[in-house]
């Protein structure tokens, strides 16, 4: 892996330039776009957003392997500055999606990159099966890993956690991230405590909400066993 030299200190020390708020016309026009914006479905934006994604490919397709992982370790840096706003995401998902093309032999297409958006977005995507949700939940899990919060995508089985988090894994790494997934199977509590430390975890309903129960446990455990001891004379 060729190293790519970090600007992550200059980037944090560069002043923020805001633009004066609108008035008069500009702002009436703000508010009635607004208004009709709330009023269309948000189908017809995801959508309009990838198409311009797509538009995208010709100039992140001719990079050479250097010159991409610079671009993904310099947008790295701005979400974890927490720096980006819609036009970074966009380029974001262009040079995530040539980054599963160069290693997965795939790119996702218009549909799933709408559906990239929406979950980015917080929205909920519904997809049909066959559509492609494994590859759709690509792109806003590297964004998700680069803000620093944890990313938990939960398959409807272990089997499919497993799975998901092998065939994904070379693109996360290649994204500087680390994936992780759990089986019910596994007991152990410190690989399920690893497995959670990821930037990651590939897992299922079942896991989590087992291993939060057991959490809430051992916490009302601790909680009882120090005010047993305050109280002690």
């Amino acid at each position: 892996m060729p190293y790519v030299e970090s600007k992550i200190w200059a980037a944090h020390s560069e002043k923020i330039h805001l633009k004066p708020l609108p008035a008069g016309l500009d702002a009436f026009y703000k508010y009635v776009r607004g208004r009709i914006v709330q009023i269309l479905p948000h189908r017809f934006f995801f959508l309009a957003r990838a198409e311009k994604i797509l538009k995208l490919e010709k100039k992140y397709s001719k990079l050479s392997e250097h010159e991409l992982k610079k671009k993904i370790f310099k947008f790295r840096e701005i979400f974890i500055l927490g720096k980006e706003d819609n036009i970074i995401v966009d380029e974001t998902f262009a040079a995530v999606r040539e980054v599963c093309f160069r290693i997965l032999k795939i790119k996702p297409y218009k549909v799933q990159i709408a559906g990239a958006i929406a979950i980015e977005k917080g929205c909920i995507a519904e997809m049909s099966t066959g559509e492609g949700k494994t590859l759709t939940a690509v792109m806003p899990a590297v964004v998700a890993g680069w803000r620093g919060r944890g990313c938990h995508i939960i398959s409807s089985n272990s089997y499919l956690a497993c799975r998901d988090a092998e065939d994904m894994a070379p693109v996360y790494e290649y994204c500087g991230l680390k994936v992780s997934s759990l089986s019910q199977d596994d007991n152990n509590t410190a690989v399920r405590k690893n497995a959670y430390l990821a930037d990651i975890t590939y897992c299922t309903s079942g896991d989590v909400a087992a291993d939060l129960l057991r959490d809430q446990l051992a916490m009302d455990e601790v909680q009882g066993r120090v005010i047993q001891a305050v109280q002690l004379p």
